[in-house]
């Protein structure tokens, strides 16, 4: 069985998932690679503000993709570890965003 070149670490707010990445990566001696903390409109989105939960999602979907398309694991022998999984998105999304926001950020992952 080959190794893993790509883990994601997934896990609820704030209950170390960017510690776990790191100490994987370091351990098995891969690159990490981590959420923005500089999302400029989380404190909006925690504090309720509407419209704020697209851009918080918009500035993560750019900014994940900018990380992501720097690594090929195909042509890499460094495994790759992330603290996040494109997948939870959806969720995010259901929970967080209108309809016509959802349709928007679905529109434009696609």
């Amino acid at each position: 069985m080959s190794p893993s070149r790509y883990i994601a670490i997934e896990g609820p707010l704030r209950v170390g998932k960017s510690s776990l990445a790191q100490a994987l990566a370091e351990r098995i001696q891969a690159k990490t690679v981590l959420d923005s903390e500089e999302n400029p409109f989380l404190n909006d989105f925690y504090r309720g503000q509407q419209g704020s939960a697209f851009r918080a999602q918009m500035y993560f979907l750019v900014n994940r993709f900018q990380q992501l398309s720097v690594i090929d694991p195909g042509r890499s022998q460094m495994p790759v570890v992330t603290a996040y999984l494109f997948e939870k998105v959806k969720l995010f999304c259901y929970i967080n965003l209108t309809d016509q926001a959802e349709v928007s950020y679905n529109h434009l992952r696609a």
